[in-house]
């Protein structure tokens, strides 16, 4: 039995965690989901597949729980408009999860490929402040060979965030979704997470097999700046 599982979320805190041990307030205690409004384009039903459902009834089993911010996103101007958003991109917002179909290198907002490459994505997040952010693209091989690499690069660089994660496979719809709900629940359950991010990141990859199937990766400021 992996114990690693079972323990993570009761492990004892360092002691050197306390500088961040501030971190969660009114502002941060916030969590953005843009969602794509055509995971069903057989039956054209949103509700099925939803993740809002699920992100709030999870948030109040948390340590940290979290006030949501859900939007179903059309398209590309429906997505700049809602980054753009005071609530968003220049708020103290910590978590942006972003839940679309991918290509490499890009998001698509439907079945037919009609979606947002590198530039596009990229755009509406540029910001000239530093946040501690993660932008997290649960997307399908969205950071996958050389223009996933490329995506990956511009858009921590632009966005001034402190991480960028996301698929370099394929993945089965409920899979993905379970691998970004256990991150986003470690996120929140943690006194510190930014100061764990890369604990956090490495025990969803140890915990749950298909995270390597699926290709989970982090692409993280401080690796950039090496």
């Amino acid at each position: 039995m992996n114990t690693r599982f079972l323990n993570f979320d009761k492990r004892p805190v360092e002691e050197n965690i306390q500088p961040e041990s501030d971190f969660w307030n009114e502002d941060t205690s916030r969590l953005i989901c843009f969602e794509t409004s055509d995971w069903s384009t057989s039956t054209h039903s949103n509700d099925n597949l939803a993740l809002r459902p699920t992100l709030l009834a999870m948030s109040p089993t948390l340590l940290h729980p979290f006030h949501l911010h859900h939007s179903y996103i059309a398209n590309e101007e429906s997505l700049y408009n809602w980054v753009q958003h005071p609530n968003s991109i220049s708020s103290k917002v910590p978590f942006v999860y972003m839940a679309f179909h991918g290509i490499p290198g890009g998001i698509t907002y439907d079945n037919n490929n009609s979606g947002s490459g590198i530039d596009e994505l990229v755009h509406p997040f540029i910001s000239a402040t530093e946040a501690k952010r993660v932008i997290y693209i649960g997307a399908c091989s969205v950071f996958r060979g050389s223009e996933g690499e490329l995506l990956a690069q511009h858009l921590l660089e632009q966005s001034k965030s402190e991480a960028v994660l996301g698929y370099s496979s394929n993945a089965k719809w409920y899979d993905a979704t379970f691998l970004d709900l256990l991150f986003i629940s470690r996120f929140y359950n943690s006194p510190a997470p930014f100061y764990e991010l890369k604990e956090i990141y490495k025990s969803v990859i140890d915990d749950f097999a298909p995270a390597k199937t699926i290709g989970l990766k982090m692409f993280s400021r401080t690796e950039l700046l090496v």
